[in-house]
């Protein structure tokens, strides 16, 4: 019990010593870094200091705020105007900056994806294609598919038909769009959309060449079309000309 109290007591003086000894070498090293008291103020504040005088204020410094005021009015007037006449200019170049991103992101698109069939630059090609049986999903025959050029397809199609195409697929082209089960999204879509109308080469004779295409689609199954048409056509001259004959009689009788 006597051992306990002496330890206490020790550790009580120590703490004590510590903080005495902290005590001192604070106030030591305080006034020994402290400085004179300045006393009065030495130099005027800012607030307190003479500025300018009533006349000057009232003329010179007046006539120089109002100038001022005068070109800042005059800069706004002039360029206001201008800045809203070149404001065109500057939405027709942000969109065709939009368009020229969309078009290396689509031309990316299509090097990665659509590149190996119908070759770079959208030329067209040929693609090793399998056949399958869809009962049984055997092998039946390896084949090559054409692929066409895509130089003509904005002529050949509207945006909407090439959109649906890439969405849900042609033939044995599979479909690219999230929409059809393809990994791309509508935005993509729209950037390889956009990076198929740059490289579109439509002249006098490539538009000659796919009308021709075209219409020979639509040949064999217009015969009989254009038979019916011809038939028709046939049928309501004849009845024309059997009207105008009757007119003719009616007016001889009432002659």
């Amino acid at each position: 019990m006597i051992l306990a109290a002496s330890t206490q007591r020790n550790i009580g003086f120590v703490i004590a010593t510590i903080v005495v000894v902290g005590f001192v070498l604070f106030v030591f090293f305080n006034l020994k870094e402290a400085r004179d008291e300045v006393g009065a103020e030495v130099e005027l504040a800012p607030n307190r200091k003479p500025y300018l005088s009533d006349e000057e204020l009232e003329n010179t410094k007046l006539n120089r705020s109002l100038l001022f005021s005068l070109v800042m009015l005059a800069s706004i007037a002039v360029g206001l105007p201008m800045y809203w006449l070149a404001e065109p200019g500057r939405q027709q170049n942000a969109t065709s900056g939009v368009l020229r991103k969309d078009a290396t992101r689509g031309e990316a698109l299509f090097e990665a994806n659509c590149q190996r069939c119908h070759n770079p630059g959208g030329v067209g090609g040929v693609a090793p294609y399998t056949l399958t049986d869809e009962a049984t999903g055997k092998f039946v025959a390896q084949v090559n598919w054409t692929a066409p050029a895509l130089t003509s397809v904005m002529t050949r199609f509207d945006e909407t038909e090439v959109r649906y195409i890439l969405n849900y697929g042609r033939g044995v082209m599979p479909p690219w769009g999230t929409i059809g089960g393809g990994p791309m999204t509508d935005q993509q879509i729209t950037e390889l959309i956009t990076y198929l109308r740059t490289i579109q080469n439509i002249g006098d004779d490539g538009q000659k060449k796919v009308q021709d295409e075209v219409m020979s689609g639509v040949t064999a199954p217009g015969q009989g079309r254009r038979s019916r048409a011809r038939s028709i056509a046939g049928r309501a001259s004849q009845r024309g000309r059997g009207r105008r004959s009757q007119r003719d009689g009616d007016a001889s009788r009432d002659r």
